[in-house]
């Protein structure tokens, strides 16, 4: 299966299946749950239990639209959600980076792990402020706790 999202998700697994310490049928097992993976439309990659979608609304933001995606607990989805965060291009990065959608408690933590290597500024959904609250701020523009309306 082929995804068309601008970079090869497939590359760095493909190497690792082909070339790592499994046997014939973990090599196959394997294969079948990254054949979970797939792209739903540009932009958007969903890695069995955890979807990721990016867009950029304003110059130097962009905005990852998260969310579940096959049912699974919180060891798994954490996995999945930190996987497809790893396969992100290299330039995929800058100014301030936004997180929309549902996610558990662990699954979070990855996403701004992750994040905060790449993005000055980090800021989360609240729907109840109708905006994105700064929850990471590495610089002057942003401080901790402002509210970001998109």
């Amino acid at each position: 299966m082929d995804i068309e999202l601008g970079f090869d998700f497939w590359a760095p697994w493909d190497e690792m299946i082909t070339h790592g310490l499994w046997n014939d049928k973990e090599r196959e097992e394997l294969r079948e749950v990254l054949g979970r993976a797939i792209a739903r439309k540009e932009g958007e990659v969903m890695l069995g239990t955890y979807k990721i979608e990016l867009e950029s609304p304003a110059e130097g933001t962009t905005l990852f639209r998260v969310g579940f995606g096959e049912p699974a607990q919180n060891p798994q989805i954490v996995q999945d959600a930190k996987s497809i965060l790893d396969n992100l291009p290299p330039e995929t990065g800058g100014r301030l980076a936004l997180i929309n959608g549902p996610a558990s408690l662990p699954v979070a933590v990855a996403l701004a792990h992750g994040l905060c290597h790449r993005f000055s500024y980090l800021g989360v959904f609240d729907p109840k402020v109708g905006g994105y609250v700064v929850a990471v701020a590495h610089g002057d523009e942003h401080k901790i706790g402002d509210i970001i309306k998109v």
